[in-house]
């Protein structure tokens, strides 16, 4: 299963990011010893594989699959039971929500489904680029990452079509959209250490600038900041956008599969260790962590207005609200 996360970046010049070339960046300590949160966990089982989670109104969506079966469970945060299932294509992974509509990636069938939340009605599927993974509403368009051609898909909401191919990079699988600027990740292969960080212009459709980020499966952008994970150099990036300077590193002992900011906080899944860190963002470190389900990924928004955070267990077959 590949477990990557979100970030966009075009770019005319290239900067190069390592803690090493800054002199004003801050380094957490190893995470090792931080104390175990006590929080509030609720498991609500899905399905098999769930990975990216949405939310609209009232309803809470996870994308899931299985060689047998592939589609969206509905969730009501208020019973935390699954009210209603909808049919998506093979293997879903990201999902996201906007314009009135939930959009969830089908990675096997190069299409992205948009569901209906009124009436739970999978609309037809829009054809996208190769292995797509991550996806983002945004700009008055939906952005998705295509894995398996470098490129970044451009979506008009009111006609469902591909208005722009965006070639960002080796394996994009994040984006993220904040201050008028798409963030993308681009994981850049195991071997070739070849990940970066991507902006693009939504005015434009061109890449901006492009950050060196070896093995960036994760990116999150929060106003000026994008913070990016680095799933095999275990470590977490606070990036300055406008700059591409790293602001922190904070190392972490697993593999970083997941970002989402809730009541000041951001939170991180450690895919490896089945955990969940808290990272304080006034601090840049640590503040402790939970154990949660197998294979926890945030693959979406992964927050609600009331501070709860979602991670999908993608080897449990459920997901976990988190309440801090």
């Amino acid at each position: 299963m590949l477990n990557l996360a979100p970030i966009i970046v075009i770019t005319f010049s290239y900067l190069t990011l390592s803690a090493s070339a800054s002199p004003q960046t801050q380094s957490s300590g190893h995470p090792a010893g931080e104390p175990i949160l006590n929080l509030e966990i609720t498991k609500v089982p899905v399905g098999f594989g769930p990975q990216g989670i949405a939310f609209t109104l009232g309803a809470v969506w996870v994308a899931y699959g299985s060689d047998k079966e592939f589609g969206v469970a509905r969730i009501d945060p208020t019973t935390n039971k699954v009210v209603a299932r909808v049919l998506a294509g093979r293997w879903p992974v990201g999902a996201a929500a906007g314009e009135g509509s939930v959009w969830v990636v089908n990675r096997d069938d190069n299409s992205i489904t948009r569901i209906d939340p009124e009436s739970n009605r999978a609309l037809a599927p829009i054809r996208v680029g190769k292995k797509p993974l991550g996806v983002e509403v945004g700009e008055g368009s939906i952005w998705v990452t295509n894995t398996g051609d470098g490129t970044v898909s451009r979506i008009d909401f009111q006609t469902n079509a591909v208005t722009a191919t965006i070639h960002v990079g080796k394996q994009p699988s994040g984006v993220s959209i904040s201050n008028g600027a798409v963030s993308v990740s681009n994981f850049g292969g195991r071997l070739t250490r070849g990940g970066s960080l991507v902006c693009v212009d939504p005015k434009t459709n061109a890449v901006t600038q492009t950050f060196k980020v070896s093995f960036a499966n994760v990116a999150l952008a929060q106003g000026d900041d994008v913070w990016v994970s680095s799933q095999y150099d275990h470590t977490i990036l606070r990036i300055d956008a406008k700059s591409g300077r790293i602001v922190t590193t904070i190392p972490v002992r697993g593999q970083p599969s997941g970002l989402v900011v809730s009541k000041d906080n951001l939170w991180a899944t450690d895919y490896e260790h089945a955990t969940l860190w808290k990272i304080d963002l006034q601090k840049n470190s640590i503040a402790g962590k939970a154990e949660v389900g197998n294979g926890p990924v945030i693959f979406g928004r992964g927050a609600v207005p009331d501070g709860a955070v979602w991670v999908s267990n993608s080897e449990s077959g459920s997901v976990m609200k988190i309440k801090p």
